[in-house]
Order: structure tokens, then C-alpha cells, then sequence
């Protein structure tokens, strides 16, 4: 997390300010990396700031990197309004096919707004309004909570693709012309590895935050793995990598940043780095989180969809695309609980009980 009091120009400038902040994560986009950056202590800052710094990144990175790859925790409404007024004004069409203030578009800023006017009122919208409206209450939460580090960092991202996951099971409700069981049970199956990941995180205080190192820090072994890759690969697009100035540039830092972190992911041989950051394999973090007769069972169901069996393609998932909406929501709330415990939020008792129920009612 960039804090982005740590770049105020001295002599009070507000341009000076922002083009000092945007050439702070500059480096790390440039990367193809996503940036986050907090507004904690940045008071009266105008539409002014916000223009340099998204024009500056724009031009140096392109709108797509505005669009999806920085990510601002804001200080007050007010100033979360002034941003979104400078972003729409600047970005070009297409914007993002998400509209702003569509719900969990991510967990840093942004509202949930439930169901819009035109959505029919029926009994998955009532659901649906009813869950954000409890998930928005921890959020709201969560926004103002102080605590940072690679804990919080790690699982917000986490948090933040169940997010996505979760509007999209939403859109595909609203908008789909045609069945949509398997592409459903695809993104249930991704939000379940993703909250198992998250769970493994939080489960155990005193280990939290090595984990979450070893979470973040695995982007180097990626990095490392996908370059080896590329070397290797006979395609013409590899090809233009290999030979790419901006490759070229980025190769020192790959270098020192995967030497910092590689012995923490060496196997037991002792030859090369493990496929994932956790030692052993999805099954491994289930049983951790004490949920591996759950995991067992929608494993194997969720798998032969993913991966087109054909028992799954004769047959389909098992799971009705309603069903899919409900679990969907008990992997978010189970997160959140975990989240809430670790920034200390006191939460209601119906918040309370439906954390609880995201246990009981997944199978």
C-alpha cells in the first residue's frame, strides 16, 4: 500500500504533489503490477490532484491501467466523489464494462448498490439486496479500518477477485439469454480456491503474517517461471518478448527481487521453486481451515465442469445457477468474517449470524 501523504511537495504545491505520487507507482505498473494507494491524511485535496495523477499515468501507461490497475482507499466520500469525477472525465470510451458503483466492484472504494431500478424485483433480487446490504456494513467498516500490512494487502486482493467473481454470477443472473449452470459453477469454482487461500491466510494469527508474505512474495517465482518460459517457447510472440527493450530494463530488479525471496519456495529436493505458494497441494489449506470433507465433495464437482469431463457435459453441474448465487455469497461472507476479526470490527448480530450460516449452509 502506497501512502500518498508520504509524497506531499513541501512547498504546499497541489500538482507537484501528485506528479511526485504518480511517479512513485509508476515503476510498479509499468510492471503490469496493481497499485494501491491510500488517501489517509490527505486533506483538501481538489479535482486538480487527481487530474495530474491519472493524466500521468494515463500517458505513461495508457487508460487501462487507470481503468484496472490503480486502486485508491479514500479518506472521505467527498473525496472519493472528486476521483470518480476526474477518472469519468478523463478515461475514453469504452469505459469499463463494470460501471462505477456497481456492487464489490472492488473492496477499497466504490459502493454496493444492490439491484438497479430496471432489475425485476423478483426473490434473487430480494437475496441479493438483502447480502449487500449486510457485506456493506462490514465494508463500510473495513474502508476506515487503520490496520495495514502484507496481511491486509494479501487478502484484499484476494478479496477483491471473489469480488469480481461475484458480480459477475450477478450479471450473468440478470443478462443471460441462455443457461449458464457451467460458466457459473466455472467462477464458483475459482471463488471457492480463492477463499480457501484467503481462510489459510487468517486462520492462525501467529503465522498471518508469514503467509501472507509467502502470498505476495510468490509473485517473483511467477515472474522468474514466466521468463524461463518465454526463453523457451518457439512462438512469434515469444520471440518479441525475449527481445523487448522494456525487458531488457526490468531484468535487474526480476533478478534481485527473486534471489531476495527464492529459498523460502525451494522444494525439498532443493532444485527449483514449487508450483504454488503454499506447500502442498489446494487440499492441504481445506484441512488447515478445517474444511476438507466440504472440499472433497465440491471438488469433484466443480472440477469435472472446469475441466469438461464428459459425465460433466452429459449431465452438467449438479448445483442449480441459484444455488450458485447463495454459495457464492457464503465464500464472501465467510472472507469477511475473517477480515473483520483481523481489523477488530465489531459486527451486529445479524451480521453475526450470517457469517456463522456461511458454514452451516454450503452443503
Amino acid at each position: 500500500m502506497v501512502e500518498a501523504r508520504e509524497f506531499i511537495d513541501g512547498s504546499g504545491g497541489i500538482v507537484e504533489s501528485a506528479m511526485r505520487l504518480a511517479d512513485a507507482i509508476l515503476p510498479r505498473l509499468k510492471e503490469g503490477a496493481r497499485v494501491s494507494v491510500s488517501m489517509a491524511g490527505m486533506h483538501g485535496v481538489s479535482s486538480s490532484y487527481f487530474n495530474v495523477l491519472l493524466k500521468r499515468v494515463m500517458d505513461e501507461c495508457g487508460p487501462d491501467a487507470v481503468r484496472r490497475r490503480v486502486h485508491l482507499r479514500f479518506n472521505t466520500k467527498a473525496q472519493e466523489g472528486l476521483y470518480w469525477r476526474s477518472r469519468e472525465a478523463l478515461l475514453p470510451a469504452p469505459e469499463e464494462p463494470t460501471q462505477r458503483g456497481n456492487p464489490f466492484h472492488e473492496v477499497s472504494s466504490g459502493g454496493m448498490e444492490g439491484p438497479n431500478k430496471m432489475e425485476p424485483i423478483d426473490e434473487d433480487s430480494l437475496f441479493w439486496r438483502g447480502a449487500t446490504r449486510v457485506a456493506e456494513g462490514i465494508l463500510g467498516q473495513l474502508r476506515t479500518a487503520g490496520k495495514r500490512g502484507a496481511v491486509s494487502d494479501a487478502v484484499e486482493l484476494l478479496l477483491n477477485r471473489m469480488i469480481e467473481d461475484i458480480n459477475s454470477l450477478w450479471v450473468l443472473r440478470l443478462h443471460s439469454a441462455h443457461e449458464y449452470g457451467f460458466s457459473g459453477a466455472v467462477i464458483l469454482r475459482a471463488m471457492y480456491d480463492t477463499h480457501l487461500q484467503a481462510l489459510y491466510i487468517l486462520r492462525d494469527p501467529r503465522q498471518s503474517e508469514t503467509r501472507a508474505r509467502l502470498y505476495l512474495d510468490f509473485e517473483w517465482v511467477e515472474r522468474d517461471n514466466l521468463r524461463r518460459m518465454i526463453d523457451k517457447n518457439p512462438t512469434a510472440v515469444a520471440g518479441k518478448l525475449r527481445v523487448s527493450p522494456r525487458r531488457q530494463l526490468a531484468e535487474p530488479h526480476l533478478d534481485e527481487q527473486f534471489n531476495r525471496i527464492k529459498a523460502n519456495y525451494v522444494d525439498k529436493r532443493g532444485r527449483r521453486c514449487r508450483d504454488t505458494w503454499y506447500e502442498g497441494r489446494l487440499r492441504s489449506l481445506a484441512k488447515a481451515v478445517r474444511l476438507e470433507s466440504e472440499y472433497e465433495l465440491l471438488q469433484r464437482e466443480l472440477s469435472g465442469v472446469v475441466h469438461s469431463s464428459a459425465f460433466a457435459m452429459r449431465y452438467g453441474p449438479v448445483i442449480s445457477a441459484r444455488h450458485l448465487l447463495t454459495m457464492a455469497w457464503d465464500l464472501v461472507f465467510r472472507v469477511l468474517g475473517r477480515v473483520a476479526e483481523l481489523h477488530e470490527i465489531e459486527l451486529t448480530d445479524e451480521q453475526r449470524e450470517v457469517i456463522e450460516g456461511s458454514y452451516a449452509s454450503m452443503v
